[in-house]
């Protein structure tokens, strides 16, 4: 395995539970439409509706754990805190089902899970730089993969950075 190959594969670990500023949001909104009673909770019945307006796509393994996950606790409604627990837990296991890596990179570093976005070059630089401490020459390849220059690298000037390493 190479310089190359490690860097993407530990980007994928490094981030891969985190949220971007725009899934929180978007989380939040479909949590609040389905709290019809403003309570701050939901109900388990709500849970598929709701991720499926977030796009989370699941097999139908992934539907009974989820489901068996939240029948087992004392309390089965389900707060903001725990909603965006699952939407973690089950957008990741999405993606993988899809088994786009550049798109699991691309979201791992803060792009959005429909491409949109961006992600900074100025992270990518740290992570390869001082995360895993490589040599190789990013600051070449950062030139070449940010064609508008923008600083900002989006989806598609990742992927064909991953697909030529």
């Amino acid at each position: 395995m190479n310089d190359e190959d490690f860097a993407f594969e530990e980007i994928v670990k490094l981030d891969k539970d985190s949220l971007s500023p725009i899934e929180i949001d978007e989380a939040e909104g479909v949590f609040r439409a389905l709290d019809n009673d403003n309570n701050g909770f939901i109900e388990p019945q709500d849970i598929k509706a709701a991720m499926d307006l977030l796009k989370i796509k699941l097999s139908e393994e992934n539907w009974e754990e989820l489901k068996n996950g939240i029948n087992s606790q004392e309390d089965t409604r389900i707060d903001l805190e725990y909603f965006l627990d699952l939407f973690q837990k089950y957008k990741r296991l999405s993606i993988k089902a899809e088994d786009d890596v550049p798109l699991m990179v691309f979201i791992s570093m803060g792009g959005n899970p429909d491409k949109s976005g961006s992600i900074s070059a100025d992270k990518l630089r740290s992570i390869i730089k001082e995360e895993f401490q490589m040599t190789i020459d990013i600051e070449k390849l950062l030139k070449e993969i940010d064609t508008d220059g923008s600083g900002s690298i989006e989806y598609e000037e990742l992927k064909g950075l991953l697909e030529s390493a």
